[in-house]
């Protein structure tokens, strides 16, 4: 039996091809035992494989077993799964195919597609200070620098404007506010994080929106963020606090807490414990409108995901260093 499928195909250094034919066998069994002939070659003169008819012919697409997803910093190299890039491989996305050869002449599985992010090299460690002179250490994770903690100010940069919406949880589990913005720092509206003005619009600028964040430091942009979810969540989380029990290290330093968040359409505080919510700007630097979203850590799940927030739901905030 044979069918007919097509695959995207992304080799080394981010160039893509479409490349459509025959696969020998279903989509790929559970067992995972299909082979396929190695692209540009033709199939071997076998009557079956794997329990399916196998016809001559050339082979034109592999399918993938096994996503591999990884991230070394600049200068770390690359050299497991099968795969090997040189510690000077420079910084940026890369992504490969590994071929298994299965014993039969151009025969091979494709049995594993890598996605390796070098991180560019950072120089952070320099303490910040908010509106109200809160001191904050910082660290380099992702290629980026960043706030070691959550913001808790009350007061944008300037040191006189007062932030409207700058929440502290408390509910009847932790009815303590002063305690919470003190662990795990308060929570802002998307208007106030980013301080809009009366008609909603931000300003960037040189592409950055400063909002509450301290001078030189702006609100993450999509691109920051899609760095540091290409992190594994237990790399970001720290090893107390959160829901047990759980395999987090914070080998990253960043030390993410479940800081919760304020469900603005429920008019209450929720997920101390187990949940934790940043903003960051999902538009194109420069834009005329500055579009929301959210990266969000639950327990539960290895990697951070896709928040949904509102705008005006209570979210944290963590701050990136101007490039």
């Amino acid at each position: 039996m044979m069918m007919a499928a097509a695959l995207f195909i992304t080799m080394v250094g981010a160039q893509t091809t479409t490349m459509k034919g025959f696969v020998v066998g279903s989509a790929l069994s559970e067992n995972g035992n299909n082979t396929y002939s190695v692209i540009g070659q033709t199939f071997a003169g076998q009557t079956s494989e794997n329990g399916f008819e196998v016809s001559t012919g050339m082979a034109q697409m592999q399918l993938v077993r096994e996503l591999v997803n990884a991230s070394v910093n600049y200068g770390e190299g690359y050299n497991a799964n099968g795969f090997s890039y040189s510690p000077e491989t420079p910084a940026g996305t890369y992504e490969n195919n590994l071929y298994l050869l299965q014993g039969a002449n151009y025969h091979y599985d494709l049995a594993k597609h890598l996605k390796l992010v070098v991180l560019k090299a950072v120089s952070c460690g320099e303490l910040v200070y908010d509106g109200d002179h809160h001191e904050y250490q910082t660290v380099a994770v992702a290629g980026y620098c960043w706030t070691k903690k959550n913001l808790y100010a009350e007061h944008y940069p300037d040191e006189t404007t007062e932030i409207a919406e700058a929440m502290a949880y408390q509910s009847s589990l932790h009815p303590d506010a002063n305690a919470n913005v003190n662990t795990y720092g308060r929570l802002y509206t998307w208007t106030s994080a980013v301080k809009a003005d009366a008609d909603g619009q931000v300003t960037p600028v040189d592409g950055y929106v400063q909002g509450i964040c301290p001078s030189g430091w702006h609100i993450p942009t999509k691109v920051e963020m899609d760095a540091l979810k290409s992190l594994s969540a237990e790399d970001i989380r720290t090893t107390e606090l959160w829901t047990q029990p759980n395999s987090n290290t914070n080998s990253t330093q960043f030390t993410a807490l479940p800081a919760g968040m304020y469900k603005a359409s429920l008019s209450r505080f929720e997920g101390l414990g187990s949940q934790t919510d940043w903003w960051y700007i999902a538009s194109t630097p420069g834009s005329e409108t500055q579009n929301f979203a959210s990266l969000q850590a639950v327990y539960y799940c290895d990697t951070a995901i896709e928040g949904n927030p509102n705008a005006d739901d209570g979210l944290s905030v963590r701050c990136v260093k101007n490039e």
